[in-house]
């Protein structure tokens, strides 16, 4: 019976994380339109390995997007699409240089970048 219980545990654990496993391929331009255009999402991440962010980031059609972190006031920007990816331009952050990610899909209604900030629906 115990190696039932440890069979049927390990294979619980497997299914979860072949679950939770972020897609091979990126999002393409359409289905970042489809999915993140319109949303408001919680963001978290680890810049450079060192720092946690996290806040919440409304990504409006009309191409603006508001950025909200404890660390700061509410920042606008903007995004766009170009090609596959995802670009954001913020004052503060970066220096308002134009930042572009790939968006990889995990689980059903989660996201992954490519830089490392898993963003989740509000």
């Amino acid at each position: 019976m115990k190696s039932f219980f440890k069979y049927c545990t390990f294979t619980a654990i497997v299914l979860l994380a072949a679950c939770t496993q972020r897609s091979a391929d990126p999002l393409s331009g359409d289905e970042l339109r489809s999915n993140l255009v319109g949303q408001s999402f919680k963001y978290s991440g680890r810049d450079r390995g060192s720092y946690l962010y996290w806040g919440t980031i409304d990504i409006q059609e009309d191409g603006t997007l508001n950025f909200l972190s404890p660390a700061s006031p509410i920042q606008r920007g903007s995004w766009r699409i170009v090609g596959d990816d995802v670009c954001i331009t913020l004052e503060i952050v970066e220096s308002g240089k134009e930042k572009c990610v790939a968006v990889y899909r995990v689980g059903e209604d989660n996201f992954e970048t490519s830089d490392g900030y898993t963003l989740r629906p509000l």
